[in-house]
């Protein structure tokens, strides 16, 4: 069984060796792959509007999705007290699910993520994740156990019903993320 503060750790493990690796400046780091997919480098003055998604969706799914939706859900049909460290975790990972929706919305270079977003269900499907996940944060915030149930059922009602109509491939392995 994850407690949620191994999964908090995990998530903060994650973010700085992305931090980390985001700020590594050796001339291996710099060296374009031998066969790059997509290659954007920024400047601080490249920068004026939203910078591009270089994230599938599946991506996403994988890399944030899926570890907040678990851990919400996790905690939701636990039948332990929740302390106050496991619903600062739920809270997080609703604030996780309530930005990346947003990230949902998003063009980006990958060709099945282009038939979703032409799809006007996909930008519906996203705002009902972003819904689901503001109902989810709401119910931590006031520490209601009732409450938070029924938002997580919701949330899970909302992915199920998207990958329902959008999950078209198998399951990837995390190592494959990436690259579709």
């Amino acid at each position: 069984m994850i407690k949620s503060r191994s999964l908090a750790t995990l998530a903060c493990t994650m973010a700085s060796f992305l931090l980390l690796a985001a700020c590594d400046r050796s001339p291996a780091a710099q060296t374009l792959p031998a066969n790059p997919v997509a290659v954007v480098q920024l400047t601080a003055s490249d920068a004026e509007g939203p910078l591009p998604l270089l994230v599938p969706y599946r991506g996403l799914m994988v890399g944030i999705i899926d570890w907040s939706s678990y851990g919400i859900f996790h905690l939701a049909t636990s039948d332990q007290p929740l302390s106050e460290s496991d619903w600062t975790g739920a809270g997080l990972a609703a604030v996780n699910l309530i930005a990346i929706s947003s990230l949902l919305a998003m063009p980006n270079s990958n060709v099945d993520d282009h038939r979703r977003l032409a799809d006007p269900a996909w930008l519906g499907m996203a705002a009902d994740l972003q819904n689901a996940s503001v109902f989810v944060a709401m119910a931590v915030e006031a520490h209601d156990r009732a409450d938070f149930s029924r938002a997580a059922d919701m949330l899970a009602d909302t992915c199920q019903s998207c990958h329902d109509r959008f999950r078209v491939l198998p399951s990837n392995g995390t190592s494959r993320f990436a690259v579709r």
